[in-house]
Parts: structure tokens; C-alpha cells; sequence
């Protein structure tokens, strides 16, 4: 008979003679362990684990940032670079075509 975690137990003759005798029925019952530790345990690596990836998602967002922050100065220079050429292009032409005028202006007053 099974009944509130109790489970009846016949002793022999040859067990614990000082404490039973063999016509009674001595009942066991089952206590279950403190799980607290282990469940604690359990929650803590959970709790690492997500962290963790947390701390992962965290960096590749960064890293995301970073990266495009990057390419954006890095385009940034390039169209600076490209327009600071263009003037300075821009500047020379109008110099030599200055040069060509005042080569003009010298030979029609002479």
C-alpha cells in the first residue's frame, strides 16, 4: 500500500533488532532533498548564459556602428579629397588662363 509517500517495510529477524522486532510493520517515509543550491546553480548559469549573449549582441552593434561610422568618414574624406582636387584643378586653370591674359596685355602694349 502506497499512501502520503509512505511505503510499509517488513523487517527481517537480521535487521535492526534493538530498534523494531519482527512483528511490527515500521513505515518509511520519503523526505525529498534541499534543492535549493542546485536550483540556485541552475538559475545562475541560466542567467550567465543570457548575459553572455547579451554581452555578444551588445558588441556585434557596436561593431555595426563602429564599421559605419568608419565607411561614413571614410566617404567623407574621399568627396573632400575629390572636391579639394577639383578646385585646386579649377585654381590652376584659372591661373594659366591669368598667365595667357596678362601675356596679351603685355604684347598689345608694345
Amino acid at each position: 500500500m502506497i499512501s502520503d509517500n509512505r511505503y510499509p517495510i517488513a523487517n527481517t529477524a537480521s535487521s535492526n533488532k534493538d530498534n523494531i522486532s519482527n512483528s511490527n510493520i515500521a513505515t518509511f517515509q520519503y523526505n525529498p532533498p534541499n534543492n535549493t543550491g542546485t536550483t540556485l546553480g541552475i538559475l545562475g548559469g541560466v542567467l550567465t548564459t543570457v548575459g553572455d549573449a547579451l554581452a555578444t549582441i551588445g558588441a556585434i552593434i557596436q561593431l555595426n556602428t563602429d564599421n559605419t561610422a568608419d565607411f561614413e568618414s571614410q566617404v567623407g574624406s574621399f568627396k573632400s579629397d575629390q572636391e579639394m582636387e577639383k578646385m585646386q584643378a579649377e585654381i590652376d586653370n584659372l591661373q594659366e588662363k591669368l598667365k595667357q591674359l596678362e601675356q596679351l596685355i603685355k604684347s598689345d602694349q608694345s
